[in-house]
């Protein structure tokens, strides 16, 4: 008798075309600028918001199921208690100074910083099965070349790349050909390189899990390109840093499930070594100037006299001296101060919805990873290959998104956070259902000693 959830249906089938669309989209597709003065469109937008309302009207129970699942939950509590804080305190602050049409536009907008969470609720209520689930994998890690590609067109004039894109990207930003630094379709070079650690933390994952020889040297080449893309053409020491986390947190997961305490701190110093002294391999390139040399002082008082360090740290005292007063609720959206680039996702949080808004945020990044080290610890010997694999890079993606998220508002930056967030669904899909869980009895704690007899018992049957 076949599997219900893996036999392959008309319904499924669409599903996962459609969650495959809407990923694509969400990734590498800019917004349709239809005039200077009003936002751009989103092909994905509409069809977000239409399937949400087809799952509140056909899932029984309607929003507890849908938003307050098992699997939903630890995304759902944090992000809109977060969402709805914000939005109050900008319409209480702003509402009596405002016009009614400019109030309705506030609150669209302040609205339209859900997408991100709700894609994540749509790939995590659509995704029923395996199938569905590895299908998005494959589709993520086929967004992470193709952006790969388009920025190493961009950097090498391949062709009029961005003449060839100029109805749906925005020239002054997008595909610059004589900019320095490359953006790709994120059109900012950190953005992009943010994007592709987050993207490769799931690659690397895979990479220390996977038994095929084949496929081992596939998603090796992927890693190398990445780091070198990052390195080379974005220009980025937030992305070359979060490169190196995502290429190493993976196997520090595998170390502590294998309880090798020991290979995991060797490890640990290997890479902060390689950090120290990758400054000193690109001495010759003209990239060097970009990274700090930790074992050089003067290397670490010209980054600390940087004009693009010093001017974040000049916003970022104007914006605290502005906040005496709003501390405890922020500024909300539309203040004069809201305006100030911040470059940092905790400021432009805290600046909009003041400490209550920053705890909030806080629980957001932690709250799911939690969730995730819980199940990936206790339940390690119980659990398929694939969902450690989501697990692992889930965790690694989290960890990616708290430590740039201090050179990089990627809470304000609406198609990076909804790529972390389709990243954090797909992992929080792994999670065992409760009737996976009372199948499997009581978890117990346990090693991947039985899990690696299993990968080389199935690759002799294999062979």
């Amino acid at each position: 008798m076949h599997n219900r959830s893996n036999t392959p249906t008309n319904n499924s089938l669409w599903t996962r075309f459609f969650l495959s669309f809407i990923i694509c989209c969400t990734i590498l597709a800019p917004g349709i600028v239809l005039s200077k003065n009003q936002p751009s469109l989103r092909i994905e937008d509409p069809l977000i918001q239409l399937m949400v309302f087809y799952l509140l009207a056909k899932k029984k129970g309607g929003v507890n199921n849908v938003f307050f699942g098992r699997k939903t939950r630890p995304l759902a509590i944090p992000y809109l208690l977060l969402t709805f804080w914000i939005l109050s305190v900008t319409l209480i602050v702003s509402i009596f100074s405002l016009s009614i049409g400019t109030l309705f536009s506030t609150i669209i907008s302040s609205l339209s910083t859900m997408k991100a969470f709700l894609i994540a609720i749509v790939i995590i209520n659509l995704s029923k099965d395996k199938i569905t689930v590895k299908t998005q994998f494959i589709i993520v890690i086929a967004c992470l070349l193709i952006e790969l590609f388009i920025v190493y067109a961009q950097a090498n004039n391949f062709f009029d790349i961005h003449e060839w894109l100029s109805p749906l990207y925005r020239r002054d930003r997008r595909f610059n050909s004589a900019a320095s630094r490359i953006g790709g379709t994120y059109g900012n070079p950190n953005s992009a390189a943010v994007a592709i650690a987050a993207m490769l933390s799931l690659v690397v994952s895979k990479f220390t899990f996977e038994v095929k020889p084949f496929h081992r040297i596939f998603l090796i080449i992927i890693i190398i390109f990445s780091f070198y893309s990052v390195v080379a053409f974005t220009g980025s020491r937030t992305g070359m840093l979060m490169c190196i986390i995502a290429i190493s947190m993976p196997f520090l997961i595998l170390m502590f499930l294998r309880k090798h305490r020991k290979k995991a701190l060797i490890l640990t110093i290997g890479i902060f070594v390689i950090q120290c002294s990758l400054p000193s391999i690109l001495n010759n390139s003209k990239w060097s100037k970009r990274y700090i040399n930790f074992t050089n002082i003067e290397s670490i008082d010209q980054s600390l006299e940087d004009p693009s360090f010093t001017a974040r740290v000049a916003n970022w005292e104007s914006i605290f001296n502005n906040m005496q007063n709003d501390i405890l609720g922020g500024k909300g959206l539309l203040s004069r101060e809201s305006w100030i680039v911040t470059d940092n996702g905790y400021v432009s949080v805290f600046l909009y919805g003041g400490l209550v808004g920053l705890c909030f945020y806080i629980w957001f990044l932690l709250y799911p990873a939690i969730i995730m080290l819980n199940h990936l610890f206790r339940l390690n010997s119980t659990l398929p290959f694939f969902d450690i694999v989501l697990l692992s890079g889930g965790i690694t993606c989290i960890s990616i998104l708290i430590i740039a998220s201090i050179t990089v508002p990627i809470y304000a930056n609406a198609k990076l956070n909804a790529t972390f967030m389709i990243i954090i669904a797909l992992s929080l899909n792994s999670i065992p259902s409760t009737k996976a869980m009372t199948a499997r009895g009581k978890p117990v704690v346990g090693d991947m000693t039985k899990l690696c007899t299993q990968a080389r018992n199935k690759r002799i049957c294999h062979d």
